[in-house]
């Protein structure tokens, strides 16, 4: 019997990513489980539910809203559904929809610190040849995470205010929205 290779994902195998990267990205995730165990909750007047604190954003919200004027984007984006029964064909009560905060580019270094800040892990996405032939990583927060996050950055948001300003509008009452 020979000795076992390291285990490597199947799903990074053929996207060449140094070792490095990846044993950062595994101590990244082990990073985020920690501290997301460990994080304190905070209420504000305006929303009508709780949200993390996230002190870098904190700090520093001119150079978050930077990155995401550059790299990143706020959408709206689809969350769940409410299944209710099935006969033909299954049946939906409600549709929701959630903000999404997020942050794409090919240097891992600069992904991780946006990552950081969000407390929030880093994904890597595969090549595209044509339109982006080296690996993409990409770090995306959702529900009071994101909402948080665009709060503390919204002041300071060139390209994204119209949009952040309409997110924040509309999740006043809560980290998802009912669509039917």
């Amino acid at each position: 019997m020979g000795v076992k290779p390291e285990y490597r994902p199947f799903s990074v195998v053929g996207w060449l990513l140094p070792e490095r990267v990846i044993r950062e990205i595994v101590e990244q995730r082990r990073w985020v489980r920690e501290t997301r165990r460990i994080e304190e909750w905070i209420s504000l007047t305006d929303f009508a539910y709780s949200m993390p604190r996230l002190p870098e954003i904190e700090q520093k919200p001119e150079v978050f809203a930077t990155g995401i004027d550059t790299d990143g984007w706020l959408e709206e984006r689809f969350w769940g559904k409410d299944r209710i029964g099935e006969m033909d064909r299954a049946i939906w009560r409600y549709e929701y929809n959630t903000p999404e905060i997020g942050f794409s580019t090919d240097d891992f270094e600069l992904t991780k610190k946006v990552a950081n800040m969000l407390i929030e892990n880093i994904t890597p996405r595969r090549p595209q040849p044509p339109l982006k032939p080296k690996v993409m990583y990409e770090t995306t927060s959702y529900t009071q995470r994101a909402t948080r996050a665009i709060l503390l950055a919204e002041p300071y948001l060139i390209k994204w205010r119209r949009k952040a300003d309409e997110l924040l509008e509309r999740y006043r009452q809560r980290p998802t929205r009912r669509l039917s």
